[in-house]
């Protein structure tokens, strides 16, 4: 999966530190955020920015304020 391997590297430049999870579980925090980002904020007409969904994804995968 070339794009999820392209995402991965996206998200831990952003994070700032490698995710140790398998691709499994990152397409399920993906699909759960996604989720949430379209319940929460799309269905309202609310703007939805990329960090708003990493800051989602990383409270998704408990890594909020983890140190590098």
């Amino acid at each position: 999966m070339i794009m999820l391997d392209n995402f991965r590297r996206c998200l831990e430049d952003q994070i700032g530190y490698r995710l140790d999870i398998s691709e499994k579980d990152l397409v399920e925090a993906l699909e759960d955020t996604g989720r949430d980002i379209i319940y929460n904020y799309l269905i309202f007409e609310k703007d939805v920015s990329f960090e708003i969904f990493c800051r989602n994804l990383k409270i998704y995968l408990n890594i909020q304020n983890k140190e590098t």
